[in-house]
């Protein structure tokens, strides 16, 4: 026969769980199929319409430095410049893409 386990009267009612916060929204915009001659002016032109633009990464091609690979990161101040970047850019008159980048948010998390 076994003995059935009951608590002490004295334990501890376990301590509640902390809530999770809440993920932060990315700032940062990936804005891809862009022409060769488009340079990071242009960007900052285009994207600094929606909101204040902090800072534009553009890798260059690299047998051609003068170009760029095709793609840009645009960096906004606050998310929701970077919302509205992607709601009225996406699928728009330029032939890009712009999607909301999620990879300093996986950079904070890890």
């Amino acid at each position: 026969m076994h003995r059935s386990r009951s608590r002490s009267p004295r334990s501890k009612p376990p301590p509640p769980r902390r809530q999770r916060s809440p993920t932060p929204k990315p700032t940062k915009v990936h804005v891809g199929h862009l022409t060769r001659n488009v340079n990071r002016e242009h960007i900052i032109e285009i994207f600094s319409i929606y909101g204040t633009v902090k800072s534009v990464e553009m890798p260059s091609d690299r047998n051609h430095p003068e170009f760029s690979r095709g793609y840009a990161y645009v960096d906004f101040d606050s998310s929701e410049d970077a919302d509205k970047a992607v709601q009225h850019m996406n699928g728009g008159g330029l032939i890009i893409s712009v999607e909301e980048s999620y990879e300093m948010l996986l950079k904070q998390v890890n």
